[in-house]
């Protein structure tokens, strides 16, 4: 399932790896994906000093380069938290795996995550390459 949800905090994403998920301690690292993300280096984990440039319009890795018109503006349109969630049966499931299995259902969901990101990139989102 998709939900989709305008940000609003430049933390919120960041914060999201310091609450419990489930039992085992929080959300894991983010990474960078697609075109735009390969375009500006970001090849990497999310950093917080990158992603906050960012979202305020600057480029993650060069201090002080503006990506678009209103960079650093307080009104600005700051990002949108795509979130995708397995049915509630595969959490079942996977709160109840041993590690490796849980590892697995990671896996793939994170491959199908990524699949999607790639279509939605191709095929409805503007890019900047």
């Amino acid at each position: 399932m998709l939900s989709v949800h305008r940000i609003q905090n430049r933390d919120y994403l960041i914060n999201l790896a310091k609450e419990d998920y489930y039992e085992i301690g929080g959300e894991p690292p983010g990474k960078w994906h697609g075109n735009g993300a390969n375009f500006l280096g970001l090849t990497h984990q999310v950093h917080r000093d990158e992603l906050h440039n960012l979202m305020d319009g600057y480029h993650p890795l060069v201090p002080g380069k503006k990506l678009v018109q209103n960079a650093g503006k307080l009104n600005r349109e700051i990002g949108w938290d795509f979130t995708f969630s397995v049915p509630k049966s595969v959490s079942v499931v996977w709160s109840q795996a041993k590690p490796s299995t849980r590892k697995v259902i990671e896996l793939i969901h994170e491959s199908a995550v990524r699949k999607t990101l790639t279509f939605l990139e191709e095929n409805t989102l503007v890019s900047i390459v």
